[in-house]
C-alpha cells in the first residue's frame, strides 16, 4: 500500500478498537465458539493482525464500497480504518468474491480469475511489502473470513444451501490445516 511508513497518516489512524468491535470480535472471536479446534489459530490471526501496523486498512474493503469511474477508482466506508495488516484487507476483499464464486457456480471461474489479477494488481503496487510473508497471511485471513460468512455474527444472506454452507466450511478447514501458503 502507498500509505507504508507514512508517519502522518500512522500516527491519524492508531485506534483500532471499532475495527476490533465491528469486524474481529464478530468475525473472529464469534468463530471461537462454533469452532474450539480453530482457537489457537483464530488467536494467533487475529494478534498478528492487531500487532501490525504496516499500513493503511480499510476494514471493509468489499466492491461494494469500491467505485469505478473509467480510470479513476474510489474507496467508500472508513469506519474501521486503520493502521494495521494488509492481509485483512486483501482477505476480505477475495473472500466477497470466493463467496460470489460459491453462490454463481457457473461464473466461478471469472470470480476466481479476478482473485488472481486483484492479488497481482496489490502486489504490484506494493514493491516493499514482502510478498511471501503477506501472501501467507492472507491465505490465513481468507479461510477464517470465508468460515466467519457461514458461522459468524454477520453470515452471508445468500449462502442459503446447507450443501454449500458445508462445502465452506470442510474447504476452510482444509485451508488452515494444510498449512497453504499461497493463493
Amino acid at each position: 500500500s502507498l500509505s507504508a511508513n507514512e508517519r502522518n497518516i500512522q500516527e491519524r489512524f492508531t485506534n483500532k478498537q471499532t475495527f476490533i468491535e465491528l469486524r474481529i470480535n464478530p468475525y473472529y472471536q464469534h468463530l471461537k465458539g462454533k469452532h474450539p479446534l480453530l482457537h489457537r489459530i483464530i488467536d494467533d490471526t487475529v494478534e498478528q493482525c492487531l500487532a501490525t501496523s504496516q499500513c493503511l486498512v480499510s476494514g471493509d474493503f468489499s466492491p461494494k464500497n469500491i467505485l469505478v469511474e473509467g480510470p479513476k477508482i474510489t474507496l467508500l466506508d472508513f469506519e474501521v480504518a486503520h493502521y494495521g495488516d494488509p492481509s485483512f484487507d486483501i482477505g476480505f476483499l477475495l473472500n466477497h468474491l470466493l463467496l460470489k464464486s460459491v453462490k454463481n457456480k457457473r461464473y466461478k471461474e471469472s470470480y476466481l480469475n479476478m482473485m488472481v489479477v486483484l492479488l497481482e494488481e496489490y502486489f504490484q503496487y506494493t514493491p516493499g511489502f514482502s510478498r511471501k510473508e503477506l501472501e501467507e497471511s492472507t491465505v490465513r485471513q481468507l479461510a477464517l473470513l470465508f468460515l466467519a460468512r457461514v458461522d459468524g455474527k454477520s453470515p452471508a444472506e445468500y449462502i442459503t444451501s446447507e450443501e454449500d454452507r458445508t462445502w465452506i466450511r470442510k474447504f476452510s478447514y482444509e485451508v488452515l490445516e494444510s498449512k497453504i501458503k499461497t493463493i
